[in-house]
């Protein structure tokens, strides 16, 4: 097990890198911030002048020297431990408030049940690590347990909800069900990991700010922790939570600054860090553990700040807070299936569990009659999550509001793997009673689509 000297220890480590990583291929260049350190050194060219010696056949002239330059050393080439541990130094992107962190510790020290709920896509169900107990989220709950609990084994409650494909909004979508359900209560520590998935997401950032309120408003103790993970292009959405990690000053750890370069060139080889284009393999998945834990070590070395107080002003929008589920489980009033009352049980299901997400769905058969779905509520959102297959009895289906046609989404792409996908269909600022009407479009009658859950905000 590391002490947490190891993780304080790389501030030191990344001081030296500043001077030996640059020109290294695969290792680190200095920020832009920092400034170039030259080791050659260079001494001005002194001139004599000329002197005349009287000599038997006239005047010679005596040549001016210049002092040849020193050669320049080297920098030394970093080790692959302190490339790694350079990696670990630079991904704390934004340390925020250490009060919160410091109120988890403290319940691990003290023996206390603690609960984290770590929330995010593929990635944070381990994809590329090999097995579930391999990924980042099972490393971390670990090793978090050991340094800093009493018996970790009895104290930690913990659950893992990453699920393939889905952006932040699907996330805050089952909060409910895959966080505050299995828990039994708000988590004391939430891990937040959508980086790689919100490319254009529905909400624009609302739901992602509005998750991050609900969790620190639910225990005034409560500690949020924002990470991004990155994809193979150096891409992710950290610019785009920047602004509401440091608005609620919550931690944002970042696997773009650790594993890149500014000009996107990688510390290490692509392939040592990623499986594909999106996932990272055993070795990523460990540097994200060891990320997680130098916040921590960071936070516990420094003197408590003050509580932070929650911003009265949203920045994004909250107003996706209290957000409700829908499915076929649900007893509901003024809700008609019509033909949209059969069950599709090949559903996006967990990486390694195999477990069906979303199994109380929805489904309206190939070559059923087209009798719409109803729903009648008072309410100022809706969301739907609806499945999309590689598979042609797919068709569309058209979505109506009050009567008028306000969407249409098709369960039919030749890249579906049966995974989920979320349309907004209403979104007010103040709350109306409102009827969602779903049928199938006039090209598809016969064809197949499976609503796999509504959201909606009352």
């Amino acid at each position: 097990m590391k002490s947490r000297n190891l993780y304080v220890r790389f501030g030191a480590v990344a001081l030296m890198m500043a001077l030996a990583l640059a020109g290294c291929d695969g290792s680190g260049a200095k920020e832009p911030t920092e400034t170039a350190v030259s080791t050659e050194s260079s001494s001005e060219a002194g001139t004599q002048e000329s002197q005349t010696e009287e000599s038997g056949s006239g005047a010679a002239t005596k040549e001016s020297t210049v002092e040849p330059k020193e050669t320049a050393t080297p920098a030394p080439t970093p080790s692959a431990e302190e490339v790694y541990e350079d990696m670990v130094v630079r991904s704390l992107n934004y340390a925020g408030n250490n009060y919160r962190l410091k109120k988890v510790m403290e319940k691990m020290r003290a023996g206390e049940k603690v609960r984290i709920g770590i929330l995010g896509g593929s990635v944070t169900e381990g994809a590329g690590a090999g097995s579930n107990d391999k990924g980042y989220a099972y490393q971390f709950v670990e090793e978090f347990g050991k340094t800093y609990g009493v018996n970790p084994d009895e104290q930690i409650i913990y659950v893992n909800a990453g699920l393939s494909g889905t952006p932040s909004v699907l996330g805050l979508m089952r909060y409910q069900q895959d966080i505050l359900d299995p828990l039994g209560e708000a988590p004391d520590l939430l891990i937040i990991e959508f980086a790689v998935n919100d490319w254009q997401e529905a909400t624009s950032g609302r739901a992602y700010e509005s998750l991050v309120y609900e969790a620190l408003k639910a225990k005034e103790d409560a500690a949020v922790i924002c990470l991004c993970s990155v994809a193979k292009t150096a891409w992710n959405t950290q610019d785009v939570y920047l602004p509401i990690v440091k608005a609620y000053q919550i931690p944002l750890v970042s696997l773009k600054d650790a594993v890149f370069e500014n000009n996107n060139k990688t510390r290490v080889s692509a392939t040592t860090y990623f499986m594909d284009d999106y996932h990272p393999k055993l070795y990523g998945h460990k540097l994200m553990k060891d990320c997680l834990m130098n916040l921590f070590a960071r936070a516990d070395e420094e003197a408590a700040d003050e509580p932070a107080e929650i911003p009265e002003a949203a920045v994004k929008g909250r107003d996706f807070i209290g957000m409700k589920q829908i499915d076929s489980s649900s007893k509901v009033k003024n809700l008609k299936t019509g033909n949209f009352g059969e069950t599709d049980d090949k559903v996006v299901q967990e990486y390694f569990t195999k477990k069906a997400s979303f199994p109380n769905n929805f489904h309206h058969p190939a070559e059923s009659a087209n009798q719409p779905f109803t729903l009648k509520l008072k309410c100022k959102k809706i969301i739907i999550n609806y499945k999309t297959a590689n598979d042609k009895n797919f068709g569309k289906a058209d979505f109506y509001i009050d009567g008028k046609l306000v969407a249409s989404a098709d369960g039919f792409s030749s890249g579906g793997w049966n995974n989920c996908n979320v349309l907004m269909i209403l979104d007010d600022a103040q709350a109306a009673t409102h009827t969602l009407e779903v049928s199938m479009n006039d090209e598809s009658k016969d064809k197949a689509f499976t609503i796999l859950s509504i959201s909606y905000v009352e």
